[in-house]
């Protein structure tokens, strides 16, 4: 792409393919909805690279090729072809149309927030053909049809827990979703989600498929509360998953409370890297959150017999 406005016109198609409305895609993104009515309107487009980075991480879109939503890490890649090309900084400039102290701002150890626009001068100056691709098309769900037909036929029926039932129990097979829903809910791939649901030794000593992926971080943190889960004898799916799957009655709900995981775990993590007395009780969360999600994975699968019965 060559232009912001080609590009927020591809992105407004993809919001739209998706039945959000902008205030929806606002709400996944924690932006104000009239500051993204104007970002991604008028005739010519150029919202700061940063906020849109923010959306597309929200969405589950990437800038291609590149790998991250992170600026720094994309205007570290653009200073490192630029190094490794033939061009001289004054030349990247013309060619670019930006200015010498705009592009050491931006290639500065702390950068600038580039422009859409000057950002993808930059790209196209050096080479680097931009497209914005679905990280994973499981992820990100496609709403078609009639929303409110949708909505009535994925509604997640959870019973609440009678008197006689501890919280540890799991439903009845008939309200049990299908692995689809649940990996699609999780926002991970097959080799992933097979990863989680069976917690047998011979996944559990190795790393998941897609080591690299977004998700990589997460299923980290549940394969280790599966694996000290199975010392502990209060494992089974608690109160906290049987509400987590309460609140995920749609597509659009699902997709709004995976975004939400990301974000707390990015934010976890952003506090034990400043504070480490907080580390401790971050890990703490973050160890109640996996066995949450355990929990849920456990409580939307199918039930499994005992060998022994």
């Amino acid at each position: 792409m060559s232009s912001s406005a080609e590009l927020i016109a591809r992105l407004r198609d993809e919001i739209a393919q998706r039945g959000l409305s902008l205030a929806a895609a606002a709400e996944l993104a924690g932006f104000q909805p009239g500051n993204l009515r104007r970002m991604l309107s008028g005739d010519a487009p150029n919202p700061r690279l940063k906020s849109l980075l923010r959306l597309l991480e929200a969405l589950r879109l990437r800038l291609s090729p590149f790998e991250t939503w992170e600026e720094v890490m994309l205007m570290r890649e653009l200073a490192r072809r630029r190094a490794a090309s033939a061009l001289t900084p004054e030349q990247l400039c013309e060619s670019a149309g930006v200015s010498r102290a705009s592009l050491k701002r931006y290639f500065s150890e702390k950068p600038s927030s580039p422009s859409l626009e000057n950002f993808l001068s930059l790209c196209a100056a050096l080479g680097v053909e931009i497209e914005l691709v679905s990280v994973d098309s499981a992820v990100v769900p496609h709403v078609t049809g009639d929303p409110n037909q949708e909505r009535a036929e994925q509604e997640v029926e959870v019973d609440e827990p009678d008197a006689d039932r501890s919280d540890g129990e799991v439903g009845s097979e008939a309200q049990k979703r299908p692995a689809a829903e649940v990996r699609s809910f999780l926002g991970i791939s097959e080799d992933e989600f097979s990863f989680l649901s069976t917690g047998s030794e011979e996944i559990l000593s190795a790393p998941p498929a897609q080591a690299g992926s977004s998700t990589y971080a997460f299923t980290e943190r549940v394969r280790r509360a599966r694996e000290r889960a199975s010392t502990v004898s209060d494992v089974k799916p608690c109160k906290a998953s049987r509400e987590f799957s309460r609140r995920a009655k749609s597509p659009r709900e699902r997709f709004q409370l995976r975004n939400f995981v990301g974000r707390k775990l990015k934010e976890w993590d952003e506090r034990c890297a400043v504070d480490p007395e907080a580390k401790r009780r971050q890990e703490i969360m973050i160890d109640a959150f996996a066995k949450a999600v355990v929990g849920l994975v456990d409580n939307f699968m199918p039930p499994t017999k005992d060998p022994e019965e």
